[in-house]
């Protein structure tokens, strides 16, 4: 048995069904559980959910635990497991999302999971035919932390996906982070701005107008620009007003766990700029 196949099999011991399809790892006392935020783009004057960004939610005895206290519970070999177990979560779980073919965006962590075990198991994770919802080309893998590693590596790393058909993402923190080098070396399909960035930008207006420049030159080089942490109208115009191809935040909508029901209509973008917010969560 290799590594990868023992891997998997040890994943799928720890992931448990319930009784309306929703799965969950188990790992000891703690519940490993699969949520995702909703992901829009402009159309007109309305913005359209055209992806999820996965996210990880950790429980123990019903409690809900935050990453840090997770982390500082978990043995490294366990913190290790958890990371490769979410990926299969989040990806069996894109079909109780119920958003329609959406794409889905999942943190990778070079660092942290070895790539060639997580490409090991995407056929069985997400593309058996019970799964044929989500096809390769509608996932965007997000390098997080790829600029700490050597750049042959991180290339390769960036190649191996688009050779799957998986799109590329990687998440900027400052003009600093996005710079030429970076942007050439991964060529990616997608370039997130981080929440805590944006939200500096969007506290000073002479920044926020610089804003707009940076987004064109990346939209320049083929690159789909995804602003996260729209939290009020204020932080919404700047992002509209500098053309970003992606929206994400809570003014738009919450993250909840896999199997909440989200409202799939249009948001009308003045509506928004007023105050107005369009979420409906029936658990989770």
């Amino acid at each position: 048995m290799t590594f990868a196949s023992g891997l998997l099999a040890a994943i799928d011991e720890a992931v448990f069904v319930d009784e309306v399809g929703i799965e969950i790892g188990v790992m000891g006392d703690l519940r490993l559980k699969s949520a995702c935020q909703p992901i829009f783009s402009r159309s007109d004057d309305v913005l359209v959910t055209v992806g999820v960004k996965s996210v990880p939610a950790f429980f123990r005895h019903g409690r809900s635990l935050t990453v840090e206290e997770f982390r500082d519970g978990a043995a490294a070999p366990s913190a290790e497991f958890a990371e490769m177990l979410f990926q299969v979560l989040h990806l069996r779980n894109y079909r109780n999302i119920g958003l329609g073919d959406v794409d889905m965006f999942i943190d990778f962590d070079p660092g942290s999971a070895d790539l060639d075990t997580f490409l090991s198991f995407l056929p069985t994770a997400a593309w058996e035919p019970e799964h044929t919802l989500l096809c390769p080309d509608m996932l965007v893998c997000e390098l997080d932390n790829a600029m700490q590693l050597e750049a042959g590596h991180v290339l390769q790393l960036a190649e191996q996906m688009r050779w799957k058909g998986i799109r590329t993402g990687l998440r900027v923190y400052g003009v600093g982070q996005a710079g030429d080098d970076e942007i050439e070396l991964i060529r990616p399909d997608v370039v997130r701005v981080d929440e805590t960035w944006f939200g500096e930008i969007c506290r000073d207006s002479a920044t926020a107008r610089l804003f707009a420049p940076i987004v064109s030159a990346l939209q320049d080089q083929g690159v789909k620009v995804l602003v996260e942490g729209i939290a009020d109208a204020a932080s919404l115009r700047v992002a509209l007003d500098a053309n970003v191809d992606l929206f994400q935040g809570d003014l738009l909508a919450l993250a909840a766990l896999a199997g909440t029901v989200f409202d799939e209509k249009p948001l009308p973008i003045a509506r928004l700029l007023d105050g107005g917010r369009n979420v409906v969560r029936l658990f989770g």
